[in-house]
């Protein structure tokens, strides 16, 4: 089988455009997304990774340039954002370059839909910096962190004043209606500077006829002084409550099956699939990985198939969150006590649904506890998929306020929480996922669930001040308050930079081409001018090849600054 088809692509945005529409999955749950992405107002998609939030969004926007009656579309991704974030370090001006690349990226999908849509966009893009190779250009160099005196025009012209006339103008000239701004990648989650400043324009472009949507992460709660999620953009969620009703959902992935996965899961025993439709916990993405790491595996039964791939998958979840240290290592001390935190979720878990044999538990409630380190704790779990987070909460009883969880599903299949024996029997586990959920869920206290001593020790790991060594007192301090030193927290794309080429998965032919090459670190590929040349000039490595090894690395890159 060729594992490499399209069929198993896990990311929509390394789709074609056909193949977006051809394999688009609708529902209820999905009209009810898309019928706020094409309607008024200010929306956020809120979801983790994998959700569909770029899929949703492209379809909305595809339709959009397909059906004049419909409004008129500007898809964006921000997904490189990160590339701006040195500059907070090293440019004086570098909120005003993010804020000038933000719109001058809005522009770009002026010219990008008007030519999709057949109209000369020149009528109303006069001006020398609004032409598309300007703005290309202007875009390319600020992602690497480049300033030119050149570009001093379009930094004090282009406003979101001027924006606004644009799109109204493009409005007029295309025949719509109004205008939707799809702005996807949106949870600049890594520079908490940038994200107020996109808030900040994301509300600034709002009006009668042009209607923000962004896409963002379910653990981000701060947007800014002037950005008040309900108020000022309505909440839209985009990851399904997979153990509210199993069943339904059964049925919306047997549709994605049908529709992308027929082929490649026919030889598939039908209870595995089954288990991993849960295992995927409602994320499309990790259906789609758990199906292709089960047919690529080599193991000799279905048992060992099936435990290497929900072993494989959990360690990769769980390495991505953990991951998240490198990334912000202000938060080490609590992303590493929320990982304690969750595996104790899932041991309450599992005990509650082994000492059950006709009712399921998949909701533990967790009493309200006012303290900020663990709210942050939680908003980093939640945001990296391995706590679902209900919106409402629950009462029990005077003053006793509950908010509910459902932990990761896979890590319960993975601690044996379904299983009656110490055999594999997938009916059986299928059986008990499906049994009904017990009335009452697991209640749970964050005091039994963590320690006093880790619940005390819950604080950030701020850097001292590089000159005196005096220990930060607050997170966002600019100078220090002993000597008055500025301040300057790591650049997650810098400790990007700084991984070693052994974190990309290279095959060991390309591993051996890389060394060669004189690859060693991540820094190295931005490095030289020309990668691809470096690369070529290894026997055996030719255009095609080198090309794969530098998707594998820009895919590396992605992942650890998303």
């Amino acid at each position: 089988m060729d594992f490499e088809t399209k069929e198993l692509e896990e990311r929509s945005d390394y789709l074609e455009y056909d193949q977006v529409q051809d394999w688009y999955v609708d529902s209820e749950y999905f009209q009810n997304i898309q019928k706020k992405l094409k309607g008024s107002g200010a929306k956020l998609l809120v979801g983790p990774r994998g959700t569909g939030k770029t899929h949703q969004m492209l379809i909305t926007h595809l339709e959009c340039i397909s059906n004049s009656a419909l409004p008129l579309s500007l898809y964006v991704s921000f997904n490189r954002y990160y590339h701006l974030e040195p500059l907070m370090s090293s440019a004086p001006n570098a909120k005003t370059i993010f804020h000038t690349w933000v719109l001058a990226k809005i522009i770009l999908a002026v010219h990008q839909f008007c030519e999709k849509s057949n109209f000369d966009v020149t009528t109303i893009l006069k001006e020398a910096y609004l032409q598309k190779e300007y703005l290309e250009n202007f875009i390319g160099q600020a992602e690497k962190g480049v300033f030119r005196f050149d570009d001093e025009e379009i930094l004090t012209k282009l406003n979101v004043s001027s924006i606004k006339n644009i799109i109204e103008a493009s409005i007029t000239f295309c025949r719509r209606k109004r205008a939707i701004l799809l702005l996807d990648d949106a949870a600049l989650t890594l520079t908490p500077e940038y994200l107020v400043e996109f808030f900040e324009i994301f509300i600034s472009l709002k009006s009668p006829i042009i209607s923000p949507k962004a896409s963002v992460y379910p653990g981000t709660t701060e947007y800014g002084m002037k950005f008040h999620l309900g108020q000022d953009a309505e909440k839209v969620e985009c990851w399904i409550n997979v153990s509210q009703d199993m069943r339904s959902y059964s049925t919306f992935m047997d549709s994605l099956i049908e529709k992308r996965l027929f082929l490649v899961t026919k030889e598939i025993d039908k209870d595995v699939i089954e288990i991993l439709k849960y295992a995927s916990f409602g994320i499309p993405r990790a259906f789609i990985f758990l199906i292709r790491s089960f047919i690529q595996s080599t193991k000799s039964t279905k048992q060992a198939r099936f435990n290497e791939v929900i072993d494989q998958h959990s360690d990769l979840i769980k390495a991505e969150y953990l991951s998240l240290k490198r990334k912000v290592p202000q938060f080490s001390n609590i992303i590493e006590t929320g990982d304690v935190f969750f595996e104790n979720i899932i041991d309450a878990v599992t005990e509650s649904n082994k000492s059950s044999e006709d009712h399921k538990n998949l909701v533990v409630g967790i009493e309200k506890y006012d303290n900020k380190m663990i709210d942050r704790m939680v908003q980093f779990l939640n945001e990296a998929g391995l706590l679902y987070k209900y919106s409402s909460t629950v009462s029990h009883g005077d003053d006793r306020e509950y908010t509910r969880f459902s932990p990761h599903i896979i890590f319960l299949i993975k601690s044996r929480a379904f299983n009656n024996g110490r055999g594999f029997e997938a009916k059986k586990i299928l059986e008990k996922l499906l049994a009904p959920e017990k009335k009452q869920p697991l209640r749970r206290k964050y005091q039994k669930l963590l320690s006093r001593e880790q619940i005390d020790s819950l604080k950030l790991d701020l850097p001292p001040c590089p000159k005196c060594q005096t220990p930060r007192i607050q997170d966002n301090q600019r100078f220090c308050h002993n000597c008055g030193a500025e301040l300057v927290m790591p650049s997650a794309f810098e400790n990007c930079m700084e991984l070693d080429v052994n974190v990309i998965p290279l095959t060991s032919f390309q591993a051996a081409a890389v060394k060669e090459a004189k690859f060693k670190k991540i820094k190295d590929f931005y490095s030289v001018q020309n990668p691809t040349s470096e690369l070529i000039k290894v026997k055996k490595i030719g255009g095609a090849r080198s090309q794969l090894i530098i998707m594998k690395v820009m895919s590396i890159v992605d992942e650890f600054l998303a």
